[in-house]
């Protein structure tokens, strides 16, 4: 699934097709005394988490995203690019693409980074850490890429700036004088803070119907109402 617990799903599938994603039913594989789920006492109320996940529609739609006609599922190259000769680049974007192999797409990427180490140094190489991206743990943001650089002799590493959820975070070590807060999901005694003492919540600059869904699920939803 697409985040943290609130998003594990169960994919029903046949001959190695997805049939269907639906909500993960943790009772279906422990009993609800292994599970030792939490329970909170509030004002002559007893809320509990429930024993299926409350996923959200990124999460749903993802056998859709998996057959998309768009999705590209093997490497491919330009027609009239050859690494080793001519590289046109006055047709990118206008020329056409060929389906290569796995192997030659790795060689190709190895031979380009030991072409820009020969001609420049291997700081010519810019490695772009982003904050977001959902790209499994081979490359980009969230993968191995600054480990393989750093092997292959050193790269130069662009540090994002604190635009995502940076800014809750340090905001609300300051409110709630613990750690970790501020990162969409259920943190610490926070719920049971509120449901025992305050009388109201002020959600500024964001909706608990969908800011969290990447991470959370409907949790904060579901601790609202």
């Amino acid at each position: 699934g697409l985040g943290a617990n609130a998003c594990t799903v169960d994919i029903d599938e046949e001959q190695d097709k997805i049939l269907r994603i639906r909500p993960f039913h943790f009772d279906e594989h422990q009993t609800p005394e292994e599970l030792n789920a939490w329970k909170l006492e509030a004002r002559g109320k007893t809320f509990e988490p429930g024993f299926k996940t409350l996923i959200s529609p990124l999460s749903l739609c993802y056998k859709k995203r998996v057959y998309s006609k768009n999705r590209i599922p093997y490497p491919m190259k330009r027609v009239d690019w050859d690494p080793n000769g001519e590289r046109h680049p006055e047709t990118r974007g206008t020329s056409g693409y060929e389906r290569i192999s796995w192997d030659e797409a790795a060689q190709i990427v190895a031979g380009e980074i030991k072409r820009m180490h020969d001609e420049y140094s291997p700081e010519a190489i810019l490695c772009e850490i982003d904050g977001h991206g959902e790209t499994k743990v081979v490359h980009a943001a969230h993968g191995c890429i600054t480990q393989l650089l750093d092997l292959c002799g050193g790269f130069t590493l662009q540090a994002r700036q604190p635009d995502s959820w940076e800014g809750w975070y340090w905001g609300a070590k300051h409110v709630w004088g613990m750690d970790p807060l501020g990162q969409q999901n259920q943190q610490n005694n926070v719920i049971k803070d509120i449901s025992e003492h305050g009388d109201a919540v002020l959600f500024l600059g964001c909706d608990p119907e969908t800011t969290p869904l990447g991470w959370g699920g409907y949790m904060a939803s579901r601790l609202c109402y």
